[in-house]
């Protein structure tokens, strides 16, 4: 290796097309100007396969790296080029050009550290550096020291943005095509997961609302309520607030059971019971008094700071049960004003959909309710919004309350910020439900927004309004399909040697055949392979032996298009899984390409297929929806120790 010097750069606009670019300079001397950067991002070094990887000094970040002049790589240029032209169309913020030309740095400083330098001069060369990054990638997860599936979720996608950039987006697909996907925490319809947003919907509900009864009403501490079918006792203290199952009371004068003030027998065997202390009567007396004073004086005023902090936290709930209805972001939830403006109306067709007119930052914007139980809720909340306020003012329909030191409220109102507007589940977790229930990422919201709305009682017409999308596609996406629409589909077809176009037959489903996991059978029982130099030999106890069988049938319609993609699921799952890379590959490589050639002839029948399989391919590889047979093979592979 030569030596790494500082060459002579020239500093380029974004906002400039690479064929304005004057001078006797070529782009291996370019360093693009971002506002979001404090100096311009050396690009043009991406064409020197050995250069300085990072910067030892702070001083020296704003100076072009170091390179070894006799590493030039011309074909780099192209690739500068392509990114030059990305940046200079692109209309967003500069901070995503400056994501673009850090996944670029990722991905050449491993093909120049791995001699894959050539990776990008051609589709051949930057499969074989794909693949080999992607074992490396898998390799690493494996090791379990600390670099995660989301940690190769990212270095793939950089790697993959770089393709993409220098090849195009169709060129790119063919060249990861049969690499393993790395995945992060799959996104399917796992049914555990969806009782935890069912769980935590109901809990945050069941909690606003049974604070607010209890405020409202002026009943006195404690509160009493359920939440989830669990009682809940909510005092009147600063700490250790509620108790119920999941937090029981542990040494305090507080009677769980009752509600009420320990007499002073109970009171003294539970200082023993928990230290082993024996105390006196009078002692014990002294604490009890002191104790039921405090609850009295509670109990006495009707916005003290005991009650608001309840109402705190009930207001904080409806936030949460109002986010997950309407599926308003952070951001956008903590700029809703509250004034006169704010109304709700019915929809013209269905007088049971409601919806509600906010302004957000002085604009105008409508949300919609759902229907009467939807709307019934957000009048809930205004009551405990007005209890609150007591009088005074804020703009803002959801608020924090300003506090002193000792954590009294000081009667002032803020706007909430967005990183307070999760915290309760801080705050909920361990007392109103179990430590095992996960917090409720609103990222993750809009998948389940339906589970959320039938929880609600909201029409589907309704559902499909709100979500901005048909009826149809609500259905086939979110919920399960119903199998009398899956009868007498387009067209039957097989390529059976060697996935030849003329070997592929026409006809509807007959009676005859038999369903299968991946498609259908035409003679259960009786496997016969298409040719005898197969790894994966047909067995009718096999499932992936199937499509490599005379008898295989796949029909063009939604079942087995969904039992096809949801084996492809899984198979990037189990390469995961496997050990030894390359006997993965070996193994599920004729699968996967198998497959792919039944979808390539399936698009030929009809445009309507087409369709069919992007939607299906949706609903499978980024929904993660599986067939029954495959989730639960997925689950199998799970237990074994695949991280999704």
């Amino acid at each position: 290796m030569g030596e790494l010097i500082i060459r002579d750069t020239f500093t380029v606009p974004r906002k400039i097309l690479v064929d304005d670019l004057n001078g006797d300079k070529g782009l291996e001397s370019a360093r693009i100007e971002l506002e979001s950067k404090s100096w311009p991002m050396d690009v043009g070094a991406f064409a020197y396969t050995v250069r300085e990887k990072k910067k030892n000094n702070i001083g020296d970040y704003d100076k072009p790296i170091k390179v070894d002049i006799d590493s030039f790589l011309p074909s780099r240029i192209y690739l500068i080029e392509k990114l030059f032209d990305k940046a200079f169309l692109h209309g967003g913020k500069d901070t995503t050009v400056e994501g673009w030309v850090s996944q670029c740095r990722m991905t050449l400083n491993w093909c120049d550290d791995n001699r894959f330098e050539t990776a990008f001069e051609s589709p051949l060369n930057a499969h074989i550096a794909y693949k080999k990054f992607t074992d490396e990638l898998v390799h690493k997860i494996k090791l379990n020291e600390g670099f995660t599936p989301a940690n190769g979720v990212r270095h793939q996608r950089a790697f993959k943005f770089t393709l993409e950039l220098c090849f195009g987006s169709k060129e790119m697909k063919d060249i990861c095509q049969g690499v393993t996907l790395i995945r992060s925490k799959r996104e399917g319809s796992d049914a555990a997961e969806e009782e935890h947003v069912k769980f935590s919907l109901k809990a945050y509900l069941n909690i606003a609302r049974g604070l607010s009864d209890n405020l409202l009403n002026n009943k006195p501490f404690p509160f009493k309520f359920e939440v989830n079918g669990v009682d809940v006792v909510y005092w009147h203290t600063l700490k250790n607030t509620s108790h119920s199952k999941y937090r029981p009371l542990s040494v305090s004068t507080q009677n769980q059971e009752e509600g009420r003030i320990s007499t002073i027998d109970e009171y003294k065997s539970n200082i023993k019971a928990y230290s082993g202390r024996i105390i006196y009567d009078a002692e014990a007396e002294n604490e009890l008094s002191r104790s039921q004073q405090i609850l009295d004086k509670a109990n006495s005023e009707t916005h003290n700071n005991a009650r608001l902090m309840a109402a705190s936290l009930s207001m904080q709930c409806y936030l949460m049960v109002f986010m997950m209805l309407t599926n308003m972001s952070r951001s956008e939830v903590v700029q809703l004003e509250c004034d006169d403006t704010l109304f709700w109306e019915k929809d013209f067709y269905n007088r049971d959909f409601r919806s509600i007119k906010f302004r957000a930052n002085g604009r105008p914007t409508r949300y919609n309710l759902g229907n009467k139980h939807g709307l019934g809720m957000f009048k809930e909340y205004l009551k405990v919004r007005r209890w609150v306020l007591n009088g005074s003012e804020c703009k803002y329909l959801f608020f924090s309350m300003g506090q002193k030191i000792g954590r009294q409220y000081s009667g002032d109102f803020f706007q909430l910020k967005q990183d307070r507007v999760s915290k309760v589940y801080d705050k909920v977790k361990g007392i109103y439900f179990p430590e095992n229930i996960p917090n409720i990422k609103f990222s993750r919201v809009r998948k389940y927004k339906t589970l959320v709305l039938n929880e609600l009682k909201v029409d589907q017409r309704i559902i499909s309004d709100i979500l901005n999308h048909t009826q149809e596609t609500n259905h086939k996406v979110y919920t399960t399909g119903d199998p009398n629409k899956q009868k007498k589909e387009l067209a039957i077809f097989w390529s059976a040697v060697k996935g030849a176009a003329d070997q592929v037959k026409g006809k509807i489903v007959s009676e005859h055949e038999v369903s299968v996991a991946a498609g259908h059978c035409e003679d259960m029982g009786n496997a016969i392979p298409v040719t005898d130099d197969l790894e994966i030999k047909p067995d009718c106890k096999s499932q992936y032996g199937c499509l490599f069988c005379e008898n295989f049938a796949c029909h063009a319609d939604r079942e087995d298009v969904e039992k096809l993609y949801s084996l492809l699921y899984v198979i990037d799952c189990a390469k995961q899984l496997s050990r030894n890379v390359d006997r993965s590959h070996e193994l599920f490589d004729p699968l996967v390409a198998r497959v792919n050639l039944i979808f390539s002839e399936m698009k030929k029948i009809s445009d309507e297929v087409d369709e069919l399989l992007r939607e299906v391919e949706r609903s499978v590889m980024v929904l993660g929806v599986l067939t029954p047979f495959w989730e639960l093979k997925l689950q199998r592979l799970e237990d074994l120790g695949v991280t999704l």
